[in-house]
């Protein structure tokens, strides 16, 4: 399960290399950070430490997708109502 604080720690590593993003986004990352961690147990997708997170997978999953786009001011634009309506639902 994602922890309360999960959201931040993304947030904080993210604008560790210079990308600030709204506080949904982060709730979404860790929806998807705690799903991806249910099923990793089940079969290994990662060879990261996901269960619970660790920095480095934090970094390496979240993170570094983020700034490979190479945006010139690292702004993340973030459409909450682009977000299918089973990962609002698991967002509440």
């Amino acid at each position: 399960m994602a922890s309360r604080d999960l959201p931040a720690r993304i947030a904080t590593r993210a604008s560790n290399v210079g990308v600030s993003m709204p506080a949904d986004l982060g709730e979404a990352l860790a929806a998807y950070l705690d799903l991806l961690g249910r099923w990793n147990r089940k079969i290994n997708l990662t060879a990261l430490d996901v269960d619970p997170p660790s920095d480095e997978a934090i970094d390496r999953l979240l993170v570094e997708p983020l700034v490979a786009p190479g945006t010139s001011d690292r702004r993340i634009v973030w459409r909450s109502t682009s977000v299918p309506e089973a990962v609002r639902r698991r967002l509440r």
